[in-house]
């Protein structure tokens, strides 16, 4: 299963969803998962710690002689297990590869950023992060959050905000 950081997931990866995934894929969500979740630490500490959570689309453990049919989705979830669906995903792929592929961190840093933004503002009832000038929701682009206030500015680079 090669070197996954099992302590980042929800719950174990089987073979299955790792073919399904792929290594690279994996390796950059959870690199991604640690750098937004220096932010967290940093600006929301009370959130806790951030896991991935692999589902599928039918909510079914993976069967090993359907794995040509398997749809995997990955969300960012609470250590609970506790994560929202309705927004945006880290990954999502299989069957036809409906979802995006992950193919560099900057991909999976934004997208990780993306779903973690979904999940405060759907679950917490918050935006976050914030514009420490303007109290606005920065947004997530480059690995910069930025803030669309008078023309726009960057923030941080994301991972750093607690150098803010």
């Amino acid at each position: 299963m090669g070197e996954i950081t099992e302590s980042l997931w929800c719950e174990s990866l089987p073979d299955q969803i790792v073919e399904v995934i792929g290594d690279e894929a994996i390796a950059y969500m959870e690199r991604a998962l640690g750098v937004v979740q220096r932010d967290v630490d940093a600006t929301c500490p009370q959130l806790g710690k951030l896991r991935l959570k692999w589902v599928t689309a039918d909510g079914e453990y993976p069967d090993p002689e359907k794995i040509e049919d398997l749809f995997v989705m990955v969300y960012v979830a609470l250590q609970g297990g506790s994560y929202y669906t309705g927004g945006s995903d880290v990954y999502a792929g299989g069957i036809d590869m409906k979802g995006e592929v992950l193919e560099r961190l900057e991909e999976a840093v934004y997208s990780v950023a993306e779903c973690v933004q979904e999940f405060m503002v759907s679950v917490e009832l918050r935006e976050w992060p914030t514009c420490p000038l303007h109290n606005r929701m920065l947004g997530p682009g480059s690995m910069k959050w930025r803030c669309e206030a008078d023309g726009g500015h960057v923030v941080a680079t994301i991972g750093s905000l607690a150098e803010v």
